[in-house]
């Protein structure tokens, strides 16, 4: 493998890259990777894809997502699925269209360690399943992930699902196309707030044992409670769920 800056980078189990502030447990893309062969081919520089590891000698049909990274002596990247061409690259030259597919594959730390410049690197395709290409599909698979017990907020949901932060705002969007049978009552919003269009939400968290907190109803004696306002919350201090290795196996 090859790094255009500095020797080596340490990896985190679970988390990503050590000292990177997109770390986070939820995260499916913690790393992203790139083949040295496909920069060539594009004419492009180490570092242009705003990639975090350059590797050489995999076969393309190696290089997809549900495959294994091992790289040196103990880093493991489980390869989660293709990274979206965006503006941060639009200065290339090259037509965004003619990087989807190829902007590199998108990765989550299985297994921490240093790794250094020209360390080995081997792939095992098929080791993991790969994740759905459609940030919706991803969506409702984070449903199925959180706990009993346990809430997620907007914020949580966005990088669960593997997209930019300003991509929340679809969040409730999905919320509302989701399958009511899916455990929507376990998102709230960025501040623990229950959400109004989720069906016996506070009943729901209750009997998983999270205490709901009744809000006090402000407009009730002015008319103006028919507005979508919250009337209960759960603390997010208390029950959020910190996801820890839910990107291990």
């Amino acid at each position: 493998m090859e790094r255009p800056n500095g020797r080596s980078l340490s990896f985190v189990a679970g988390l990503g890259i050590d000292g990177d502030r997109n770390q986070h447990p939820l995260s499916p893309r913690q790393v992203l990777v790139t083949r040295l062969e496909d920069l060539d081919r594009f004419g492009i520089q180490c570092g242009d894809l705003r990639e975090n590891v350059v590797v050489t000698g995999i076969l393309a049909d190696e290089f997809v997502p549900g495959s294994q990274l091992r790289l040196g002596c103990d880093v493991r990247l489980r390869l989660t699925f293709l990274c979206e061409p965006c503006k941060r690259i639009s200065h290339l030259g090259v037509p965004l269209h003619d990087f989807i597919g190829q902007r590199g594959i998108l990765a989550t730390v299985v297994s921490g360690g240093s790794v250094r410049e020209g360390d080995g690197v081997v792939a095992d395709r098929d080791a993991f399943l790969p994740l759905p290409d459609f940030p919706y599909q991803r969506f409702v698979r984070l449903l199925g992930l959180i706990p009993r017990g346990r809430v997620i907020s907007y914020r949580e949901a966005t990088i669960g699902t593997g997209v930019a932060e300003s991509y929340m705002r679809a969040i409730p969007g999905y919320i509302r196309k989701a399958n009511p049978m899916l455990p929507l009552h376990r998102i709230v919003d960025t501040d623990g707030n229950l959400i109004p269009y989720v069906a016996g939400q506070a009943e729901k968290l209750e009997a998983e044992g999270i205490y709901v907190e009744k809000l006090p109803d402000l407009f009730s004696e002015s008319g103006m409670n028919g507005y979508d306002l919250p009337s209960s919350k759960v603390s997010l201090e208390r029950y959020l769920w910190k996801a820890e290795g839910v990107h291990l196996l």
